[in-house]
């Protein structure tokens, strides 16, 4: 009787289509038309490359470009297969915008517009078009689902230097310009510690810097300086310590500790970022499996990155 009622049960019904689906999605038969690439295909995705770096792509480059059209036109074949032309918004609009402009006395309605776009195959070939199903059939391949609290706790304690309050420090410094011997930097330090006025050189951020992070004094002063503020005892003088501009003697003046992150108030970025990052793991994985069911065939000279 337990299981009887189970069985009537509406919960029961969904996971059982939601288990049905997926195994036929999987049991879907490989398409058998292959997915053929030409020398012009590799030619194309390497001048892609060099128009957008401004340099040739390296082989490893290549053959990754390579295998992200491939996996796209999987996705392509995909969509088209499952009619998302035909029922795409945004790819509607776009096809029929190039019909109209094509043909700008037909009487056609949009019905007969899309399925002469369809013959036309112009799903494939525009390439507005084609981003736009690759994009929504890489939507349909993303399962949604929200981060546990107790997720989100680890995932931003993983990531302190994301999330929580970074200390500030206040220091000053003698800046020693780099023509200067490496022995007056010593000798200035050493006045330094026994209490006499500095001899510097004129430095252009000046002597004094007041509540930064380690992160701030890097993108001013170099991350080696930085580290060196942020490991430097207050009030010692410590150094010389080299920057991009020459050599300095530094001296920490004041510490403000950093705090713990606030869950509360982090937990919406942080939902963003975790979310990204699954999707993108999850996303990678899907397109890899997808392209395995297509066949790929290379035209004499062409060597494939394989598909596994």
């Amino acid at each position: 009787m337990k299981l009887r009622a189970l069985i009537r049960q509406p919960l029961a019904h969904f996971l059982l289509l939601g288990v049905l689906l997926q195994l036929a999605q999987d049991w879907i038969p490989a398409p058998s038309d292959p997915i053929r690439v030409s020398t012009a295909d590799i030619e194309r995705l390497r001048e892609d490359w060099r128009r957008d770096t401004g340099r040739a792509p390296d082989a490893a480059q290549l053959e990754a470009s390579t295998r992200r059209w491939l996996e796209d036109e999987a996705l392509l074949r995909e969509a088209l297969r499952l009619g998302l032309d035909q029922r795409d918004a945004v790819a509607q609009r776009r096809l029929l915008m190039n019909l109209r402009f094509a043909y700008p006395e037909s009487s056609l309605d949009d019905a007969a517009l899309l399925r002469e776009a369809e013959a036309l195959e112009m799903g494939h070939s525009d390439l507005v078009a084609r981003r736009r199903l690759i994009q929504a059939m890489e939507q349909r391949l993303l399962a949604e689902s929200a981060p546990s609290e107790q997720e989100l706790r680890d995932y931003i304690a993983a990531h302190p230097q994301r999330y929580a309050t970074p200390p500030r420090y206040s220091f000053e410094q003698v800046f020693l310009d780099a023509s200067r011997k490496p022995e007056a930097a010593r000798h200035e330090l050493a006045s330094l510690r026994a209490g006499t006025v500095p001899a510097g050189d004129a430095f252009l951020l000046g002597a004094q810097f007041r509540g930064l992070t380690e992160a701030e004094i890097a993108r001013q002063l170099g991350r080696s300086l930085a580290a060196a503020v942020a490991a430097a005892q207050t009030g010692e003088w410590i150094g010389p310590v080299a920057s991009p501009y020459g050599t300095h003697l530094l001296r920490l003046q004041s510490r403000e500790q950093g705090a713990a992150p606030d869950f509360a108030a982090v937990r919406r970025q942080a939902t963003y970022a975790l979310q990204a990052e699954r999707e993108a793991r999850q996303l990678a994985l899907a397109r890899a499996k997808l392209l395995q069911r297509y066949r790929v065939e290379a035209e004499p000279g062409v060597t494939l990155v394989s598909s596994s």
